[in-house]
């Protein structure tokens, strides 16, 4: 059996304080630490991804006798990848000397761009816009029973266990998405990548099994293939009658060696009794013939982060949080122990740990991985880390920072709120964001701008 699971959710983000800004960003860099200092107020610690995209991208096209493809190479792309964990920042960058150009997410609300058409500064600085994204609250969800042929197998039919789960995914995007990225001057390989990395990196919460996804292929579909497929047009369609007609499709052999298909739309997706939703999935569904999810994303600004992430957390067994076991799957461990409006499934807008896997999330994920069969995911060695364990404050002193980002800095003073004053400066100016891992105090350590007490920080850190 499988279901049909709609959500629609509302992403939290901080800090507000860089909302709807012209910054100039610029690029600090040592041997061992590479510092994006957006403004005064955010400072990204990069690292590079490594997991989201392979060697080679499959680029799938319908031209009406057949679906053709095309492979290409990543090395562009992952050149200029880069994440900050702890920011749940995700950013494409490109350096020319002083010219800068970034591109993607800074946070769970915060977006940010390159402004076009407005003049360079005198050294070079590239214009950019900071700006927020505001994702729907209201809900509307269901389980839908829909036949299934493929089955997991019995847990005691498993002889191993997988420390960490790789799936391979292709993104199929439509005409309204794909026509509103071309328009707006972004590169939609690039735009995708950057989405579904952020999407990984709130994975990279789970252990034993870790899961990540591997972007694979992605699929541009066009105006006329939506027509003659789907009856797909205008800007709303309903999710009851295109997902059967999207299963279908996915069952050439174009999409034979992919896990999961996942849809972003630029249309809104409605229901039959004219309610909306941001995202359904198939629940339980990877590597079957119902491996299939669908998120609305405003193009251009990965509004769908987290709902992709919910989506995709159901097409590998996971349910809502504050949800009782199927009486269908003995053993299933539910979520009916987890509170329903804190996690990433909680089942209502407004989660106040929105980028938070529950405990109930990492059970789900581990039984389903236990109880299924390894058809089309790989496993490999070593847990996926959500952070990384040599925070930047421990490589780069205060004083060295200031001298990296303030400009003649030449020393630096570490407050007990995780703002640094840099000097020499005016009274009231030369702050900036602490590092995470500076001490702030006795037994106290900076967390995304918060001064914590270490064992509270090691209890964040691994949980």
């Amino acid at each position: 059996i499988a279901f049909i699971v709609l959500s629609c959710i509302y992403c939290e983000g901080r800090p507000a304080r860089l909302e709807s800004s012209i910054v100039y960003p610029k690029v600090h860099e040592t041997r061992d630490i590479k510092l994006l200092r957006v403004n005064k107020a955010l400072t990204l610690t990069l690292e590079r991804t490594s997991t989201i995209l392979g060697d080679t991208l499959t680029l799938l096209e319908d031209n009406g006798d057949g679906i053709r493809s095309q492979v290409i190479s990543t090395d562009s792309i992952k050149r200029g990848l880069y994440q900050d964990v702890k920011h749940a920042a995700s950013v494409h960058l490109e350096e020319n000397g002083n010219r800068v150009i970034v591109e993607g997410i800074l946070g769970s609300k915060l977006r940010i761009e390159p402004v076009r058409g407005l003049s360079e500064r005198g050294d070079e600085a590239v214009a950019h816009r900071v700006y927020t994204v505001e994702a729907a609250e209201t809900y509307v969800g269901d389980a839908v029973h829909s036949p299934s042929t493929t089955h997991g197998i019995a847990l005691s039919e498993r002889e191993d266990f997988a420390d960490s789960v790789l799936a391979d995914v292709c993104i199929v995007v439509d005409s309204v998405h794909n026509n509103t990225i071309i328009k707006s001057g972004k590169n939609l390989h690039v735009y995708i990548t950057i989405l579904m990395n952020a999407v990984n990196m709130r994975y990279g919460q789970l252990k034993r099994p870790g899961f990540q996804m591997k972007l694979q292929c992605i699929m541009r579909l066009s105006d006329r293939q939506e027509r003659s497929k789907f009856n797909l047009q205008g800007n709303s369609f309903e999710y009851q009658d295109f997902l059967p007609q999207f299963v279908e499709y996915i069952s050439s052999d174009a999409f034979m060696r992919y896990g999961a298909v996942f849809l972003f739309t630029g249309r809104n997706m409605l229901g039959r009794a004219g309610t909306s939703t941001t995202g359904v999935a198939y629940l339980g569904t990877l590597c079957t013939e119902h491996r299939v999810g669908i998120a609305e994303d405003i193009p251009g600004t990965y509004s769908a982060v987290r709902t992709a992430s919910h989506e995709m957390l159901h097409i590998v067994g996971v349910l809502h949080d504050g949800v009782s076991p199927p009486s269908s799957e003995p053993g299933h461990p539910g979520a009916r122990s987890c509170s329903a409006t804190d996690h990433i499934m909680a089942p209502r807008g407004s989660a106040k740990n929105s980028h938070v896997l529950s405990r109930c999330t990492k059970q789900q994920l581990a039984f389903f991985f236990m109880n299924h069969d390894q058809r089309c995911w790989k496993s490999f060695s070593g847990t996926l880390t959500f952070v990384r364990r040599r925070l930047p404050g421990s490589q780069i002193t205060v004083t060295a920072f200031c001298k990296m980002v303030h400009k003649n800095g030449k020393s630096g003073v570490l407050h007990r709120n995780c703002s640094v004053k840099c000097e020499p400066s005016p009274p009231n100016k030369g702050f900036y964001a602490g590092l995470d891992g500076w001490s702030c105090g006795d037994r106290k350590m900076c967390i995304t701008g918060r001064c914590l007490k270490k064992e509270d920080v090691v209890r964040i850190l691994i949980d």
